[in-house]
This record gives C-alpha cells, sequence and structure tokens, in this order.
C-alpha cells in the first residue's frame, strides 16, 4: 500500500512539474507570437500605404489587432494549460510522450514567432 502511494506521488509530481514546463512554454509562445502578430501588421499597414500614409490600415488597426491577438493567444494559452493539466495527470506511463508531443508543438511555435 505505501509503495503505490510513493509510485502515485511521484508520478503526480513529475505530472505536475511537467505541467509547469508547458505553462511556462506557453508564456513564452504568447509573448513571441504576439511579437510576430505585431510585425506581420505593421508590414501589411506599411504596404498597403498605411501608418505614415493615408491608407486603409493606420496605426489604430494595428493597434487593435495587436490588442485583440493578445486577448486571442491569452484566452487559447489559459484553456490550453487547464487542459495539458487534466491531460498529463491522466497520462500514467505515456506521460513522457504525451509531453514530447505538446512541447514539440510550442517549440515550433515559437520557432515560427522568431521568424
Amino acid at each position: 500500500m505505501a509503495e503505490g502511494g510513493k509510485q502515485n506521488l511521484g508520478s503526480t509530481l513529475s505530472a505536475y512539474g511537467l505541467w509547469l514546463v508547458s505553462t511556462a512554454l506557453m508564456v513564452l509562445d504568447v509573448l513571441v507570437l504576439r511579437r510576430f502578430l505585431l510585425r506581420m501588421s505593421v508590414a501589411l499597414a506599411q504596404r498597403s500605404g498605411g501608418l505614415h500614409h493615408i491608407g486603409p490600415l493606420d496605426h489604430w488597426t494595428v493597434a487593435a489587432v495587436d490588442q485583440f491577438g493578445v486577448l486571442l493567444l491569452g484566452a487559447a494559452g489559459l484553456v490550453l494549460i487547464f487542459v495539458l493539466e487534466g491531460w498529463y495527470t491522466r497520462a500514467g506511463p505515456g506521460l513522457l510522450r504525451r509531453f514530447a508531443k505538446v512541447a514539440g508543438v510550442q517549440v515550433a511555435l515559437l520557432a515560427l514567432g522568431l521568424l
């Protein structure tokens, strides 16, 4: 009985440890993707004659894209963090495989944001 309790404690601690790593990666993803979204909206505004010229995209549009982007990225990140907590704690022996899948996607998003 005591061994099962220690094993459950160990798997729970490792699940929450990996969940914290995923949470930190999600925060980095949101920050980097926000920067990427802002750069893309500024580039689009400049190409369309906006920002410093009279055109369809001005600084208000770029600011709105930035703020709504942060809102949507943050909401998606928050939902994913809650989903991952449940997914990791129920993983059992497949915890590392699940973490590797999630971390791979998160690292790919970081790479995309750093383009």
